[in-house]
């Protein structure tokens, strides 16, 4: 990203195909946000990222949990 008077201006481009189902339902949610196509890309993977990391991190909790049970054993 590139900081251009207090806006931020995307520098990176990338091309992905989507069926035709996938592509109406960005279109509309873009629409209905008033945001661009781009924006909910970003906003779902970010989500994405984030339940993944939350996901992640509660199995390796309950792995450090049952490795301490069982090293009190």
């Amino acid at each position: 990203m590139v900081h251009n008077d207090g806006m931020v201006r995307m520098n990176r481009r990338t091309t992905f195909a989507l069926d035709e189902k996938t592509m109406l339902r960005l279109k509309k949610l873009a629409a209905v946000r008033h945001v661009s196509q781009a924006e909910v890309v970003r906003e779902a993977i970010k989500k994405a990222e984030s339940e993944f990391n939350a996901e992640t991190g509660e199995k390796l909790d309950r792995l450090q949990q049952y490795h301490k049970q069982k090293d009190v054993k």
